[in-house]
Parts: C-alpha cells; structure tokens; sequence
C-alpha cells in the first residue's frame, strides 16, 4: 500500500517535514506531520542523520493550510529527506 506524501524543507536546510495520509485508516481525514532536523543539513537525497523532533495529527483542511503558509514563508517542496 503507498503513502501518500509531501515534503518540505526550510531555506536554511536544517528543518524539513513530511506530510503524510494514514494508509489504514482511510476514513479519518487527518494528515500526519513530522518535523525533523539535521545539523549537516538536508540536501538531495536520504539523510540518515534526521533526528524527528515532533510529530502533529491534523485535520485534512489544517494541513493543507500549514502547507500554503509555510510555501508562503518561504519552504520549498522536496524530495524524501529521511527514511521512514
């Protein structure tokens, strides 16, 4: 079964987060939202330096807000940044 998800990445490249559907519980609309961060920063590819910092359980329509803000303010689209 494939996750849907989205990644983004601070400009500075120390922070990223993954959003992402539940895959087994497809009548709750919330997404899941981890936030990590890298002190060798987040360039192109896996790194398995990402140390999780937070995760969030939002309602679908909350995340698709976070995610116009934080374009907004600068975040870029990504990659996958980290194993999951």
């Amino acid at each position: 079964m494939k996750i849907k998800e989205g990644w983004l990445v601070k400009p500075d490249r120390v922070w990223g987060l993954r959003f992402f559907n539940d895959p087994y519980n497809k009548f709750t609309p919330h997404v899941y939202i981890q936030k990590a961060s890298c002190s060798y920063l987040f360039f192109h590819g896996i790194t398995p330096q990402a140390v999780i910092r937070e995760c969030q359980n939002l309602p679908r329509h909350e995340a698709i807000e976070l995610w116009k803000q934080l374009i907004k303010e600068g975040w870029e689209r990504s990659e996958p940044l980290w194993m999951c």
